[in-house]
């Protein structure tokens, strides 16, 4: 007589201990056919990881004041410091009023992405982000003109989501927008 036994194990990452990144499951499997001995498997270990995103938010402008149509670039990094991928990645930025974003270039997994802006309102990159691997994305935008307004003040931040992971934001970063010099009065 012969008999086929199938096993299958499920185990959700959300299980995991708060801090752990990765877990171990143990498994064995006992069957016996009438007639037979007992037949125990060889032990399967399984490591079961979850992803664990950090992000932070830098700019090549370190000047607190610029001025209306200077270029800013504001750079996002995620890393995913934990044991497994983290799918469906969805880093969003709600595009601050008085800057337009020109265009937004990034590196998922060593994978140069450029992406079209469809909308002034916000970006928003998704994509899967290895274990180990980081993205690294670029928005690239101008200050808008103040149309007669001495200044304005605008902060710029981020939001992270990933499947398992909850939503993170960004450190913010504020810049004054102030008159051009041909606009000063």
């Amino acid at each position: 007589v012969k008999t086929n036994v199938m096993v299958m194990l499920a185990v959700e990452t959300a299980n995991l201990e708060e801090n752990a990144t990765y877990a171990s499951a143990v498994t064995t499997v006992k069957a016996k056919a009438e007639g037979t001995s007992t037949y125990e498997s060889n032990k399967l270990t399984t490591r079961i990881g979850k992803p664990v995103l950090r992000v932070t938010q830098t700019t090549e402008n370190t000047d607190t004041y610029i001025k209306e149509g200077e270029k800013i670039k504001y750079i996002f990094t995620i890393k995913n410091e934990g044991k497994a991928v983290a799918r469906h990645v969805n880093l969003t930025e709600i595009i601050p009023e008085g800057i337009v974003v020109e265009k937004v270039n990034y590196v998922v997994n060593g994978i140069p992405v450029t992406k079209r802006v469809a909308s002034n309102k916000e970006v928003v990159i998704s994509a899967s982000i290895a274990a180990g691997s980081e993205l690294v994305a670029t928005v690239s935008a101008v200050a808008a003109g103040l149309d007669g307004v001495q200044e304005k003040t605008i902060t710029n931040y981020g939001t992270v989501k990933a499947d398992n992971v909850e939503e993170i934001q960004s450190n913010s970063i504020t810049h004054i927008i102030e008159q051009s010099d041909k606009n000063a009065a």
